[in-house]
């Protein structure tokens, strides 16, 4: 387990828990309430029959979790986040202004295992060059796992341009419970294949968020909450493959044309 021991005021991640999206997700999952949450919790297991076993032990907890706070560990998160049926990214929310600065923060941690807080280490199976991504412990605890669509690029089609992605989502009840699609790449033969994600998009509703690990952030929108919503992206000078992953089921297709939807987003 990565520490944040020797984490200080000026090196803390500035996230906490999106409070207000917790609180409506227990309620339209668990209409009796908040016992009825971890009775269920209790006595639940994932996808591969284990059961749960990081449920809180009184209410107090969750009411602290409404506001803000944030999970005791990363098991906890993890499972919060499965028990309610959503990426565990759409679960945060930062605490600062200067998206640069969080993101600078952030990796600093990343690379030095000192967190602001315990359950941040969830997130060090998705960035950095992995082997083996998205995280497949995650997709092995769902019941669908990943959702994923993979580009090829070729350079002698196009090269140095920006190309881009286009995703589309079957209709659903609540569309406005934020999703989560992942995106990464790698160059099969620097780095040992190995993948590195470089950002990620919240969907909620009509309305998309990039963020990009350099601290870069864009808003954007799609004509319906099923889509599309387009993703730009650099297609650069060499072969690469690229991947977007998401616990929500979606279609995508890859685009080196450039994109002249007005509500789209990039990765600059």
């Amino acid at each position: 387990m990565m520490s944040d021991t020797k984490a200080t005021n000026s090196t803390r991640v500035p996230v906490a828990l999106d409070g207000a999206l917790l609180r409506r997700l227990v309620a339209l999952r668990f209409p009796r309430g908040v016992n009825d949450f971890l009775d269920t919790w209790h006595n639940s297991t994932d996808a591969r029959g284990r059961p749960f076993v990081k449920a809180p032990s009184n209410r107090t907890t969750v009411y602290r979790w409404f506001k803000g706070d944030l999970p005791g560990s990363s098991d906890t998160l993890i499972e919060l986040s499965l028990l309610l049926g959503i990426d565990f990214f759409a679960l945060m929310t930062t605490t600062c202004e200067d998206p640069a600065a969080t993101s600078a923060k952030f990796m600093a941690a990343l690379e030095t295992g000192l967190w602001q807080h315990k359950s941040m280490a969830a997130f060090s199976d998705f960035f950095g060059r992995r082997i083996d991504w998205p995280p497949p412990a995650i997709g092995a605890r769902v019941a669908d796992g990943w959702h994923m669509f993979d580009f090829e690029h070729h350079p002698e089609i196009a090269a140095g341009v920006y190309g881009s992605f286009r995703l589309v989502f079957p209709p659903e009840p609540h569309p406005d419970i934020p999703k989560i699609v992942h995106v990464a790449y790698r160059h099969r033969p620097h780095f040992g294949g190995r993948w590195l994600q470089y950002g990620f998009v919240r969907i909620t509703g009509t309305q998309i968020s990039l963020v990009n690990i350099n601290g870069g952030m864009e808003t954007g929108s799609a004509p319906e909450a099923t889509g599309p919503f387009t993703i730009e992206t650099v297609f650069g000078l060499g072969p690469a493959d690229f991947r977007l992953a998401s616990l929500t089921p979606f279609s995508a297709t890859g685009h080196y044309e450039p994109s002249t939807d007005p509500g789209r987003v990039g990765f600059r």
